[in-house]
């Protein structure tokens, strides 16, 4: 608008986007499975491999307050976004997702986030990222202050493969994790994890 009130025809000064993305998941439980958009629960009466965690006494932690929450991860981050979590619970947020990112463009010319990380790549860039030992079991982990990144099944997607870290256990041995496409702990069964790589996280590189 001029002074004499007079306007121009409209000009495009500045624009801006924003993407979003909807992800459907798949509850994990026995018999049947099915569309679980809040995940947990059971089926025909069957106690569930997995489920929101529920505190209990005498649940054992890697650390003394660890954050029950997490941002949830974008597209195919899972990966990137428990390192960062993993980042924040062992080093005091270390390193971020963008961060981790960019890392394994550099050195594998991929963008995650479109494409995932390669199996093949996972250990040695944990490894880059991390300090760690041999594993010597989940609860023996726990037990000496590390975190465990590992990965699970995505049901109904065969050969998909997600990944979490375990940062405790129940005294009926059930698991407690960090699920990055949720965003809280969930607990779950041993034997739903190390579907093809377990690593103990003691410290950040």
């Amino acid at each position: 608008m001029y002074p004499d009130g007079s306007q121009s025809e409209p000009m495009l000064l500045d624009c801006s986007w924003q993407s979003y993305y909807i992800q459907d998941y798949f509850d994990s439980q026995e018999g049947g499975g099915g569309f679980d958009p809040g995940g947990g629960g059971s089926s025909g009466g069957k106690i569930s491999p997995s489920s929101v965690y529920q505190p209990a006494e005498g649940d054992t932690f890697f650390k003394n307050s660890v954050t029950p929450t997490m941002d949830v991860q974008i597209l195919n981050e899972c990966l990137l976004a428990i390192m960062e979590y993993v980042s924040q619970e062992l080093c005091g947020l270390s390193h971020n997702v963008d961060y981790f990112s960019i890392s394994y463009y550099n050195e594998y010319g991929i963008w995650a986030y479109l494409f995932g990380v390669n199996a093949e790549h996972v250990m040695p860039f944990l490894a880059k990222h991390f300090r760690s030992r041999p594993f010597q079991g989940f609860q023996n982990e726990i037990n000496n202050g590390r975190m465990v990144i590992t990965n699970i099944i995505v049901q109904g997607q065969p050969g998909i493969t997600h990944a979490v870290a375990i940062v405790g256990y129940k005294p009926n041995g059930r698991l407690i994790y960090m699920d990055p496409a949720k965003g809280i702990l969930w607990e779950g069964v041993p034997t739903m994890f190390g579907i093809n790589f377990v690593f103990a996280a003691r410290g950040c590189l």
